[in-house]
């Protein structure tokens, strides 16, 4: 067994500045991905450690329950 790595590499083209959101969107997804993150273990931390009622804490909940398949697809 071989542990050469294979260098990739990819190239995305756009037409600036018609597709300047989708430019935005490719080069700033990381940080998107990042904040989504931050936002979970926030939420996430409140239902751990919070000191809120049973129904905010249920409210909290039900966002972190359609957030996680969402941060899933991602990675």
């Amino acid at each position: 067994m071989s542990n050469e790595r294979t260098l990739m590499q990819a190239e995305l083209v756009f037409k600036i500045p018609e597709e300047t959101s989708e430019f935005m969107m490719a080069s700033w997804g990381h940080k998107y991905w990042a904040t989504l993150h931050d936002i979970r273990e926030t939420l996430r931390q409140h239902t751990k450690y919070g000191v809120s009622s049973a129904a905010t804490i249920d409210k909290i909940q039900a966002l972190l329950d359609d957030i996680n398949p969402l941060m899933e697809e991602i990675v």
